[in-house]
């Protein structure tokens, strides 16, 4: 499964020891594949696009977070676009073949 993580800064930064702890958490998350990107915004917080297998370990792994206790988080499920726009499609033909027989 796919997430969106969107990371936005509370009202306290980190000690600096817990940022250069958090740096290394998500090279070796990176490195280790299960976040795919990550990217910092220029006024503070950031997002990763992850894949884990459910959201319980999305929360494991968001909790591991060194800087988990400074941030708010907001996860966003993602869906792979071809899949979302085969179900789409599938969607609106079903309805228009419906609104057919009910004319």
């Amino acid at each position: 499964m796919k997430f969106l993580t969107t990371v936005k800064p509370g009202p306290m930064p980190p000690p600096a020891d817990v940022a250069r702890a958090s740096q290394e958490w998500l090279q070796a998350a990176l490195d280790d594949g299960w976040i795919e990107c990550c990217y910092a915004y220029p006024h503070g917080g950031g997002c990763s696009i992850s894949e884990v297998d459910s959201h319980e370990e999305l929360m494991d792994r968001l909790l591991d977070y060194p800087m988990s206790p400074f941030v708010a988080y907001e996860v966003t499920p993602l869906v792979e676009l071809d899949a979302a726009f085969d179900k789409l499609i599938s969607f609106i033909e079903r309805a228009a073949a419906g609104a057919e027989a009910g004319a």
